[in-house]
């Protein structure tokens, strides 16, 4: 917040009349920039239903000449061209604000007259340092302003900021609890953690209803941030509580991750992007510019963050969503999936919006320290210029081999209770026929070998793809499953090389 004050203040010192801020929190941010004004500067907000309200005692002298004669009710309410027309009248040095100004900007009845309108106030605006405001969750300015707007982006809450409203929180708690203790600086950190990528106001609502008598509700700030989170159009928050030890081979891919996240600097965030090619896909075939968006918008987060990853490619069933699933929940970290599509809306400018949105929340999330795993069954569609983002390189998951299936199907029977003496089947399968197996059993109440009778294997059913795949990946990508570049697949423990369930 200080940065964009202190960025508003030299807009206002060489008169910038139009402003517009990116900002979850308008109240909060107008709060702020109100009480950053000279005790004299006018500030009133303008919404699109209840009209006109001031903002300090200033703007308050300022009401009639922007509502008319009557002063419990506002003309222009529902009328923002209007609003902007007697906005010309305002003194000196007023700053207005216009609230969901997305929503005005791109009306379907006042689209090109709020534009016009907003645009009207430029010169005269600039002539006497008075400011307009629009304030928007996100927004992408349509064409006619771009050049005539300046763009600010409200980040959301930082780590210090987050343990302010945690210690006044608590302070306010100890008043009001009977009895109760102040948090530790150790539940402070884990509080700050567990709001970390909300909005101030949303912070401090969900800090305030988790404080207890004898401590804080963790997991009810988890879980309202998740549902929170699971609001920005694209992003899903991953609750699966899968780990390493649910899963079956990928040894290197394992202690790759071990290293990584065992390591000095681990990082705060795992992204899931699934599907990558298909996304990409679509970029190639969009007219309308919004997948190209979206890209660019994920390239410029990539190298403004230093956010990287890895690509996992392979045949499907190979475990690549599985690995990604459970790296996050190993190590304790909160992952989230990001789904590009999903980000597309039907409005003008709302896919730039909410990609832009999405990108925003997981900054805030992870910051600098974000990694991605992105799963593929193909490459052809995914630019180079993404592929370099993704620095810690391109990881083949292939079929497993024997020394893994074996791996597999211990982990799959002892998670579906499968008996001892029932005999497990033979045959080349992907970790996830292996799976379906063994759930089959466990709801038929059979054998694995009946279960089989009900699976399409998957190198029964798509041979070309795994052929095809590993001609790919021979002696370029690195091998999830052995250490060093893929030089084939693997029959089984050789002499030389590490068992997979070592």
């Amino acid at each position: 917040m200080s940065k964009l004050l202190e960025t508003l203040q030299a807009a206002r010192r060489v008169s910038v009349p139009l402003v517009a801020v990116k900002t979850i929190d308008p109240t909060a941010t107008m709060k702020a920039i109100t009480g950053a004004l000279n005790g004299d500067a006018p500030a009133v907000v303008y919404d699109f239903v209840r009209g006109h309200q001031a903002l300090n005692d200033a703007g308050k002298r300022v009401l009639p000449t922007l509502m008319g004669d009557d002063p419990d009710q506002d003309e222009t309410a529902a009328d923002p061209v209007e609003a902007l027309v007697r906005a010309r009248r305002v003194p000196q040095g007023t700053v207005l604000f216009h609230l969901n100004a997305d929503g005005l900007l791109y009306h379907q009845q006042y689209e090109f007259p709020y534009q016009q309108a907003v645009w009207n106030l430029r010169d005269l605006f600039k002539r006497n340092k008075r400011m307009l405001i629009l304030l928007a969750s996100d927004l992408v300015l349509p064409p006619r302003l771009r050049d005539d707007v300046v763009v600010l982006d409200e980040p959301l809450p930082t780590d210090d900021e987050l343990s302010e409203i945690t210690t006044d929180q608590d302070v306010a708690a100890c008043k009001g609890i009977p009895g109760r203790k102040k948090m530790t600086k150790a539940d402070r950190l884990r509080v700050v953690e567990a709001t970390r990528g909300l909005g101030s106001y949303a912070a401090e609502q969900a800090i305030a209803m988790a404080i207890r008598k004898d401590g804080i509700d963790l997991p009810m700030l988890w879980e309202n941030k998740y549902s929170l989170v699971e609001q920005v159009q694209g992003l899903n928050v991953d609750r699966e509580p899968l780990t390493f030890e649910d899963i079956g081979g990928l040894s290197q891919a394992k202690r790759f991750g071990e290293r990584l996240f065992g390591g000095p600097h681990p990082p705060s965030l795992v992204l899931r992007v699934e599907e990558l090619e298909k996304v990409m896909g679509g970029a190639q075939g969009d007219l309308s510019g919004t997948s190209q968006d979206a890209l660019q918008t994920l390239l410029n987060a990539f190298e403004d963050f230093n956010w990287t990853g890895i690509i996992a490619f392979g045949p499907p069933g190979s475990g690549k969503s599985l690995f990604s699933k459970a790296l996050a929940k190993t190590y304790g970290r909160p992952s989230l999936s990001l789904d590009l599509n999903a980000t597309k809306g039907s409005l003008v400018g709302q896919s730039e919006q909410q990609v832009r949105a999405a990108v925003k929340v997981i900054k805030a999330m992870g910051g600098s320290d974000v990694f991605a795993v992105a799963t593929c069954n193909g490459l052809d569609t995914i630019p180079p210029e993404l592929r370099r983002r993704f620095r810690y390189g391109l990881w083949f998951f292939d079929m497993p081999s024997k020394d893994e299936q074996q791996d597999i199907w211990r982990v799959q029977r002892k998670q579906w209770k499968i008996a001892p003496e029932d005999e497990t089947p033979e045959g080349d399968m992907s970790g996830a026929d292996i799976r379906s197996v063994c759930e089959l059993s466990w709801r038929f109440g059979c054998r694995l070998l009946e279960a089989m009778d009900y699976q399409n294997l998957t190198q029964r059913s798509n041979p070309e793809i795994v052929v095809e795949s590993r001609k790919k990946a021979m002696g370029r990508f690195l091998s999830a499953s052995y250490p060093g570049v893929y030089t084939g697949p693997q029959a089984g423990k050789q002499d030389g090389q590490r068992s997979f369930s070592e």
